[in-house]
Formats: structure tokens, sequence, C-alpha cells
């Protein structure tokens, strides 16, 4: 008998995770696992263990008839949080309905269906709306509605994550001086939680669902929690957990003032409202009068985690390297510097702060969500450093199957100044000798390598990965020796070939920076003045632009002009988006003009590859937003004047990695780890966030 296939949708997402663990090692079922994004780390790893992985786009009903096309068993369910983030809960409660109205459709016409899994929420109640609620459960109807599909329909009643006391608006806060957490909350200590608690758990509640069919079927309601705590025993016992006598007190404010502690699109004005909910509305009235309901008794399921068992692994954010940058305090200062004081490489120090301060506690939140970017322990450590000389400066890159990370020195001792006696090194690390110094399992610093490409790459600066070799934009020497790009190979001999060195019959100005599309994987690279304003390079013969590279045909294509000195370039994770950053305000031997771009611009990327509809996404405050990367989320990270600064998708400036001083390039070296290259000093980053994907 042929393995049943099961369906899982958002299979990357931590719902659709431990529904995929579910069937998991399991002969009788083969997974296909739909995603947004099948480029992700998530969806590779997915891969690697043998699910099926398929690109899904649920707003095109094509495309999810043909995600679902042969399925046994569908485990469907609607993102509402990203949507709420965007458009606020109204518009996100419409969207989430009509995406999971369209994929119960696509259901009801799969012929060989013969389970369907919703997974959906309680009812709101009158005087008490909560629209996270509602999205889900209306579409409840639209299955109801259609006897044939209601007949193999389970509605999975997915409740609260513990986890969730890591977001800003619920997370307990260490005040200092009074030497406790405190949380801020909108509701009372008794309001009651039902909890799923670790995610983990859903697994064996959908394992249960699938194999007493006979039981959860026929439009059964299963709510898969846990336990039942109040929210005063829900943090009690955390603090339990944290021995030493830690205590912990549960504050409850106005919605007011949470909202001003925790502004959209931090949750806080859902979050109250299902709290009030949970507060005030009986568990009898949740679901719809007569339904057949449920519990994790009736179906004999075991939770994989207890709550208690949850309480004494979780870890909060909750970092000695971190400090939050309250920035009411800077929005009006009492002496500001004549602009003429400014001249790119000055440090400034908030309010409240010293530059001693910031160094010892490196990662600056400046919003809440930093948090979730940097995570429980962030460490920021010096892993090489000279006294002068700029080692450390450009063309960072990672290589998964050695470990090692590429980078260049280009600048030149400053004694030498640049000119003609500018260097063209290429050095290595390893990021395993560097991760022994950070863990103190090693002093000292990391062996810094020279490496020796052939024929040598000239005056290397941006890098990246592709296809297994290393990409380098070569600035080029003097008339001679053409400004080209590069591709290396990471393993001795190092041998090197030049795939470009010209457009149509003339010299590039000094190429920069090299970025791949994830969705046609062309090579993209930025040609600024840089040479020729640090005088190794002859007067420009071209505009300052951005250029595609098709490796297949090799044909070149101006893709974006119009900039000052387009200098780094990278692509969101999904390739919607490119990023260009502008150093015009850095003229080199010309010097420093702060009224030009300090600027990170984003373009949309079209189906040929082009760019169009620039808009300005960032300013830096401090130098200039040289190397760009994005993360896994699509959070945007830049090397700036005093470190890495890092801004969410939308532009909003999340956070800073200081490091006193100018960070002209870094890489992700694999999931939380980052290496920065900081001219004088190397540096390992530990944090939480994950890296998106290489190619």
């Amino acid at each position: 008998m042929s393995a049943k296939l099961v369906t899982v949708v958002g299979a990357t997402g931590q719902q659709g995770a431990a529904v995929v663990a579910a069937f998991s090692n399991n002969p009788a079922y083969r997974i296909r696992g739909l995603t947004r994004n099948d480029q992700s780390a998530a969806a590779k790893k997915l891969a690697a263990e043998g699910v099926e992985v398929v690109r899904f786009d649920i707003n095109d009903a094509g495309s999810i008839a043909a995600a679902f096309e042969g399925s046994s068993i569908i485990y469907a369910v609607a993102d509402f949080w990203s949507l709420y983030q965007e458009h606020g809960a109204q518009k996100a409660k419409e969207i989430e309905t009509a995406h999971g109205a369209a994929m119960a459709r696509a259901a009801a016409a799969v012929p060989t269906l013969e389970h369907y899994i919703w997974s959906t929420l309680p009812r709101s109640a009158p005087g008490y709306p909560v629209y996270h609620f509602d999205s889900k459960h209306d579409v409840d109807a639209v299955i109801k509605a259609d006897a044939a599909l209601l007949a193999k329909t389970t509605f999975l009643v997915v409740c609260f994550y513990a986890s969730n006391l890591q977001l800003a608006c619920m997370r307990p806060y260490w005040l200092d001086g009074v030497d406790k957490y405190v949380q801020f909350v909108t509701y009372p200590a008794d309001t009651p939680i039902p909890f799923v608690g670790d995610v983990s758990n859903i697994t064996p509640f959908v394992r249960a669902v699938v194999e007493q069919a006979a039981k959860t079927q026929n439009g059964a309601y299963v709510v898969a929690a846990v336990a039942t705590l109040t929210a005063e025993e829900w943090l009690a016992l955390w603090a339990a957990a944290r021995g030493g006598g830690a205590q912990v007190e549960l504050v409850t404010v106005s919605k007011e003032d949470h909202e001003r502690l925790f502004p959209h699109p931090r949750w806080t004005e859902e979050w109250a409202l299902m709290m009030d909910y949970f507060k005030y509305v009986p568990a009898s009235q949740w679901l719809d009068e007569g339904s057949n309901i449920l519990d994790a008794g009736a179906l004999s399921v075991t939770p994989a985690v207890t709550m208690e068992q949850w309480a004494k692994t979780y870890k909060l954010p909750d970092a000695s390297q971190a400090q939050v940058i309250d920035s009411a305090k800077f929005g009006s200062i009492p002496s500001v510097s004549p602009p003429g004081e400014y001249d790119g490489r000055t440090v400034w120090v908030p309010p409240g702060t010293s530059r001693q301060g910031l160094k010892d506690r490196p990662f600056l939140v400046f919003d809440p969500d930093f948090l979730d970017i940097i995570g429980n322990e962030p460490k920021l450590t010096i892993i090489a450093e000279t006294e002068k000389d700029p080692l450390f400066h450009e063309a960072v890159v990672w290589i998964p199957e050695t470990d090692e990370v590429f980078f260049a020195q280009n600048a030149g001792s400053p004694d030498a100044g640049t000119g003609l006696n500018k260097s063209s090194i290429i050095q290595k690390v390893s990021v395993a000798e560097a991760l022994q110094i950070a863990h103190r399992n090693k002093t000292g610093h990391v062996k810094v390598e020279t490496v020796t490409s052939d024929p040598p790459v000239i005056n290397p600066n941006g890098g990246t990965n592709y296809k297994g070799n290393i990409l380098f934009a070569g600035e080029g020497m003097g008339n001679k020796t053409a400004s080209a790009l590069y591709s290396v190979n990471p393993l001795p001999p190092y041998n090197a070939t030049i795939l470009v060195n010209n457009f149509f019959g003339r010299q590039f100005n000094s190429l920069n920076d090299i970025g791949i599309n994830p969705r046609n994987l062309h090579i993209y690279f930025t040609d600024p003045l840089y040479g020729y304003f640090q005088a190794f390079r002859p007067p420009p013969a071209l505009p300052v632009q951005v250029y595609k590279l098709n490796p297949d045909t090799m044909a070149i294509t101006v893709v974006a002009s119009g900039f000052d000195q387009a200098n780094g370039i990278t692509f969101s994770p999904d390739g919607e988006y490119a990023y260009v950053t502008d150093t015009g305000a850095n003229h080199g031997f010309f010097g420093y003009d702060a009224s030009r771009p300090a600027t990170i611009y984003r373009f949309d990327v079209a189906h040929d590859g082009t760019f169009e509809n620039r808009k300005t996404f960032a300013f830096a405050d401090n130098g200039v937003p040289d190397g760009v990367h994005c993360d896994s989320k699509g959070n945007v990270y830049a090397g700036c004047g005093d470190g890495i600064h890092v801004w969410n998708p939308s532009g909003k400036l999340l956070g800073k990695i200081f490091t006193d001083g100018t960070a002209a390039n870094f890489q992700f070296v694999g999931d939380g780890k980052m290496i920065i290259c900081a001219e004088t000093r190397l540096y390992l980053a530990l944090f939480a966030a994950k890296a998106a994907p290489i190619h």
C-alpha cells in the first residue's frame, strides 16, 4: 500500500513544523510542506529531511489547488499576525478569513482527500471582540456549509503558546534598583489562560486527531490545551524555575499606557482584547452551541512537554551585553552640535549613556523587537586586532563546507595613505577557532591566514558566495589593470577566473559589492567612483550604476542608476526586494559631505530581474551604510560608522551592534553567528537571528 500524502500549510512556521513532526519517520505517510519561501534555511532543512517542499502563494487559487493535489490529509493554517502588522486588525481579519475560505474550497475539490484539519480559534462574544479569533472561526462556517467537506473535517483549536512570554508586550522586564522582574499587563492577575504550552505539544494532538479520525471528524472541535493557568500562576511558574529566589510582579496598567509602552505593531491591542475575553467570557461560550468538543483527556493525549518542564528550560531575552536606548530622551536635547562639526566619523553617544558604557554593553536596543533578534545571550568578542593597520575591512564571505571566513584588506596602511600604494590582500580565519575564543575555551586571537589567489584579485572589495566559489569585486589599479568581477575557488590553489571586466568595451570605475538574486541566481554588482576618489583609478568612463550579469548568457544589463555612490547590495530572502546603499557622503580624498546620501534604497525586483519603484528605506545616523545583508526574516543589517545597524523590513531602526568605529562589512556565518570587519578589529557576534540562505 502506497504512503498517504500529508500536505502541511506553513510547514516552516512553528505550528507547521510541529505538524510535520507528527508524521515524520512514519512510512505510512509522505509529507508535502507548503511555504512562501522554498529557499529559506527552514525550507532547505525540511527538504534535507525528506519533505517535499513546495512554494505556495495563498493569494493564488491556482497555486493552492496545485499544492493540494493528490493529498489524503491536509493541515491548513493561516497567518494573521504578519497581516496585522501591515494592515491593522480589521483588514487582517478580512484577508485571513478569505485565505482560510480559499483553502477550504480548494480542499473540497481534491478527490483523494480523506481528512481536512483546520487550525481554528474560538468565536468572539458580544462586547469582547477578538479579531484573530474571528478571522479563523469565520472560516468554520464556510466549511460547515459544505456537508461533504465537513464530514472529513476536524477543527483543531490551538491554545496559548507558553513562549508568548518572550513577546515585547508580554515579557517580564528586570528593573535595576527594584531588583525584580515586572510584567506590565492590561488584565487582572487571576485571568485564566488555556495553554497548549510548548509548541511541540501540537505534535501529539495532531497525531491523535488522525489516529482517532472516527472520533475527530464530522466537524468535531479538538481543544489543544495541556493546562489552564491564571496569568499570575504562569508568571510564578516561570519565576520559580529561575531559582535563587527570583522575584516577579504582575503590574496592571491601562490599555492606553500599555499601547504607549508597546505601540503597534507589537500585538498589544489584540493581546489586550484576547485577555479580556479569557477573563470575562465563560469557556462554555467559546464554541458554537451543540459542538462536539474533545479535549486531551478524551483523546488520551500526553503532552510532550509539561508546563513545569517548559518553565525549567525556557530562557527570556535578558542579556548582560544588551541595553535599552530610550529614544524619548533625545527627541529634544539641550545642546546639539553645529553641522560643521560633523565629519561622519564622530561617534554620537545618546543621553544617559557613555562611550564606555556602549562598549561594555554593545547590543543597543532601540525597539523591543530587537530583543527577539539578539535572543537570550548576545555576545560580542574581539577575535583579532592590530594596532593601526586596517587588516579587517571588506568582502566578508563564509564557506560552510570548510567553516572558514574570507575577507579583504584593501585600505592599506594609514601611514601610506591609499593611492597607488593600496593593498590587495585576501585573508581567512576559522569560525571554529573564533567560537573557541568566544566561549573562552581558548585565549588570544584567531590565526589570520593570507590567501594568494592565482591570478591575484586586484584590490578585492565586495564578495559573496556563488555555487561553491567566491565572487570578488576587484577594484583594479591604475589605467592598465581593469576593475573586474572574479570567481575564486575557496580551496588551494585558490585559482581565480575573471568573469567580466568591461561594459561593452569600457572599463568599469571600481566595482564595489555583489549580491545574488535568490529568484534567478543572477549576479548583481555596484560600480561607484571610489577608485578615482582614492587616487588609484583614472577618471570614470561610466556613470555610477548597478549591473546584472546573467551567468548563463554572460549578458550584462544596467538595472539602476541615479546614485551618488552605489555601494553595498543585497536582496530580501524571497527576492522581492533589492537593497542598495548609497555612500555619497564619503568622497574619499575629496572629503566628507554630510549633505550627501548615507542612505539605503529599496527597489522592487521585477520578474525579469530589473529594478523598479525606488524607495528611501533608511538613513544611517553615523557614517555611511556600506556592506548590507538580510537575515532569514528580512530584517536589514548594514555596516555603518559606529557598528552594525539593524532595521525591520519597514525601515524602522531596531538596534545596533556597537563597535566604537567603522564596521564596513560583515557576514552571517551560519545561524546566530556573524563576523564583523571593523578595520583594526575583527569581531564574532553571537545572537539569535538566523541567516538568510546563501547561494
